[in-house]
């Protein structure tokens, strides 16, 4: 037989038989079988055949005449494996940031009877590998790549191919929600942005708004009126960036001025004398309050054999919208009939007093007279009063001023050029006026402007008479308290309202 030495997968090799008989009658009767050495055989002088696996076969021929003579030749042919071809299609070399790319491998080559049997392994040379005849990829940053893919058959044959492609970063984009508005002084606006960019540069986006702020949402308190423009940047990780501008109208508000309280702020002095010995214990109790609550105790001893007049001071503060009281209790042992009598003396700042008196009596049939309660109320007539009040001006860089008089008479001025540069500032600002009543009605007037023109003003009427002193436009006082501030934490305000009048608040 003649048959080739070599051949490759799934290639047809030509098989020949070489016969010799003795008469060319026999020559035509002859039978050929060739067992190709995988199972299978074939019939005829000449075959083509295709071996599906690498390996060496033995071929056998057995040639059988009409006498069922036979005879049989083998030889060995190699069958030889291909190695397959790589190759991968892609739409294109440059892609942005998080796009899907579709590789595909089936120009990829071998024989057809390894094709359904080769493995395909791809590299994409950011830390990724991936298998199959088509994979799908997203690169999340820019740059250049190289995509390596290789082919391995059945019988481990090899075969690689790789391509570079680009990775382009898109820059982000930010556009301002509102960009152009108008507010007052002491407002606050949060601002806010719509922006994009690819899904992974998205969460790690910068953004610098030009009054030092940063996130996608940012707050700013506006101190003073005038044209605010602004800007916004947003950066990507890698420096790409976008940026979008604003202006805000910023209108001034006039100041606004109110009296609050009406104190009086004073010395009180006990001037004590009487009975007093060797065996006397004699000491005096002093209580201030204030609605019907202690706010203050003193206590002061007559040193015993001391005959002496003694005297002992205080500070007070009492504010007028209040029930005020001073009760002073006589507390003596060892005594039987006696008296102490006692001196207070208000006195006030601006050279102001007067004294009231009481005489502690120790006859046991005059016990009361050892408590002395005293209601202020009917004595602030003859007090020196301090008014106490605030001007809030909202934009908190404003130059405020301010002038108080009573009966005509410039008494006070004011300003707060020495809060402006404190941090903790929040546009209030306090005054107080001590005053001394004339009886009849009295003015206070107080102006005060700010430094871009606004004013206000207000005018309190005090009448005196012999057992009062009255307001007609005294402001409601309140006090706001509130719980700790958290981000998206609902919270309480709560609000402690008084007023002189009794009017209803709103």
């Amino acid at each position: 037989m003649n048959i080739p030495s070599m051949v490759y997968e799934d290639i047809n090799a030509t098989l020949k038989a070489n016969a010799n008989a003795d008469t060319d009658n026999d020559l035509a009767l002859l039978k050929y079988i060739w067992q190709l050495g995988d199972g299978n055989h074939l019939r005829g002088s000449e075959v083509n055949y295709s071996w599906s696996n690498a390996g060496e076969y033995p071929v056998t021929l057995t040639i059988f005449d009409d006498q069922n003579a036979l005879d049989t030749s083998t030889e060995f042919i190699q069958v030889v494996n291909v190695i397959p071809t790589a190759n991968f299609n892609i739409q294109g070399d440059n892609f942005e940031e998080d796009t899907l790319i579709v590789f595909n491998a089936t120009s990829s080559y071998d024989t057809p009877s390894d094709w359904d049997r080769l493995q395909f392994y791809w590299k994409f040379s950011d830390g990724t590998v991936k298998r199959g005849q088509v994979a799908e990829h997203i690169y999340s940053e820019s740059g250049t790549y190289e995509v390596s893919l290789v082919v391995m058959d059945d019988n481990g044959a090899k075969d690689k191919c790789s391509r570079l492609i680009t990775i382009i970063n898109t820059p982000p984009s930010i556009n301002i929600i509102n960009p152009n508005i108008s507010l007052l002084e002491g407002d606050t606006h949060i601002f806010n942005v719509n922006s994009s960019d690819d899904p992974t540069d998205f969460h790690r986006l910068n953004y610098n708004w030009s009054f030092g702020k940063d996130g996608w949402e940012a707050s700013y308190l506006f101190k003073d009126n005038g044209i605010f423009p602004y800007s916004v940047s947003v950066y990507d990780p890698e420096g790409l960036s976008a940026a979008d501008t604003g202006v805000i109208n910023i209108s001034n508000v006039p100041p606004e001025v109110s009296i609050t309280s009406a104190h009086t702020i004073g010395n009180l002095s006990i001037r004590m004398t009487g009975t007093t010995n060797e065996t006397v214990n004699c000491y005096y109790l002093i209580k201030f309050i204030e609605n019907g609550e202690v706010i203050a105790n003193y206590s002061h001893p007559r040193l015993e054999g001391n005959p002496n007049e003694q005297i002992e001071s205080w500070p007070f503060s009492f504010d007028l919208q209040n029930n005020n009281y001073i009760e002073i209790t006589n507390i003596s042992t060892n005594v039987i009939d006696a008296a102490n009598p006692a001196w207070l003396t208000f006195s006030f700042a601006d050279g102001n007093s007067f004294t009231l008196r009481h005489i502690f009596n120790h006859d046991p049939e005059q016990v009361d007279s050892l408590n002395w309660s005293i209601n202020l109320s009917d004595y602030y007539h003859l007090m020196s009063l301090t008014l106490e009040g605030s001007v809030f001006d909202p934009g908190l860089s404003d130059l405020v001023e301010g002038i108080i008089t009573f009966n005509g008479d410039q008494v006070s001025t004011f300003d707060n050029t020495h809060l402006l540069s404190c941090p903790c500032y929040s546009g209030i600002t306090s005054f107080s006026i001590l005053l001394n009543p004339d009886f009849g009605t009295n003015l206070v007037d107080i102006s005060v402007w700010d430094d871009d023109g606004g004013t206000d003003q207000t005018k309190l009427n005090l009448i005196k008479d012999d057992s009062q002193i009255l307001f007609d436009n005294l402001a409601p006082q309140v006090n706001l308290y509130n719980d700790p501030i958290l981000e998206d934490v609902n919270m309480t305000f709560r609000a402690l309202t008084s007023d002189w009048e009794n009017q209803s608040l709103y």
